[in-house]
């Protein structure tokens, strides 16, 4: 059985030149209609585009739960390429070696995107993003969480850079939450933009551990900005208390750090945040308690 992640050759330019060759010898295919029941192709043997029947969505058998065989299928592949990262991760190859595999496993996962995306719910397809974003992170393949996860989640909402919404709360709120807070996709939007902030600033000491880069250093306060004005929007809503913990300490972590690289006057003001953030939550609280009596 080939593995998964075996690359295929792709035709070269004389394998596609060959095959229109063929095609000539045999005439001219666009002069005869096509027999019933026969898909219609182009003169290279080729389908045409549009002509190749669409394999049916996972609705088309049932839930989308277990049991269903493209649930199953695309839950077995995730399976496989997650397994793949997890055992390259710690399997210590040469670097060329290492980087190929890596590149391989990637681009599966990328695949796997592409081709179930039109088949499942969109629902589904966003929570599965995001848990499979969480794995990667789990493994230390932040690139890979970024941009196959939680980038690929929130590149629906943003048409602007996010560097430019991190200081406008209004702005933020119309950006990401269309549909008001209280959308049932509202929690995957604040995780997915929550993590994604973890995955940069994970990527930067990857490459810059000492913050000696001044581009480093402003990535970290946006980051910090973007966390705060994440966790100012979340607040409110008593159903996110998880997140609000979270956003604790990945704002620990980086003020930690950054004041250990003596800029501990940049980062007061997310210091402070820290600090009175127990207190807020509390009082938000008691506030949506109030209002249920």
């Amino acid at each position: 059985m080939r593995s998964p992640f075996t690359l295929i050759p792709k035709p070269g330019p004389r394998d596609s030149a060959a095959a229109v060759a063929r095609g000539r010898c045999l005439g001219d295919a666009g002069a005869f209609p096509p027999r019933p029941g026969r898909i219609m192709e182009d003169p290279t043997g080729l389908p045409l585009p549009g002509s190749v029947p669409q394999p049916p969505p996972a609705t088309f058998f049932g839930d989308v739960a277990p049991g269903n065989p493209v649930v199953d299928s695309f839950e077995a592949e995730l399976r496989d390429v997650l397994g793949f990262l997890r055992r390259l991760g710690g399997a210590g190859e040469a670097q060329p070696q290492q980087h190929d595999l890596h590149r391989r496993g990637a681009n599966a996962l990328f695949n796997i995107w592409i081709k179930y995306k039109p088949r499942l719910p969109e629902w589904y397809y966003n929570e599965k993003l995001l848990k499979v974003g969480d794995s990667l992170a789990q493994i230390k393949e932040y690139k890979l969480a970024l941009l196959q996860c939680y980038g690929r989640y929130l590149q629906r909402f943003v048409s602007v850079k996010s560097d430019d919404i991190i200081d406008d709360v209004d702005r933020f709120k119309s950006t990401f939450f269309p549909n008001g807070l209280r959308d049932k996709n509202a929690a995957l939007t604040f995780h997915a933009l929550q993590e994604r902030d973890g995955c940069i600033y994970q990527i930067v000491c990857s490459s810059d551990r000492n913050l000696q880069n001044q581009e480093s250093l402003q990535t970290c306060f946006n980051i910090l900005s973007s966390l705060r004005l994440t966790m100012q929007v979340a607040l409110p809503q008593e159903s996110l208390c998880w997140l609000i913990y979270n956003g604790t300490i990945h704002i620990y972590t980086i003020c930690r750090h950054l004041m250990m690289m003596g800029q501990s006057a940049k980062v007061c003001s997310a210091s402070i945040f820290l600090c009175v953030l127990p207190c807020i939550f509390i009082l938000c609280c008691l506030k949506c308690a109030s209002e249920r009596i």
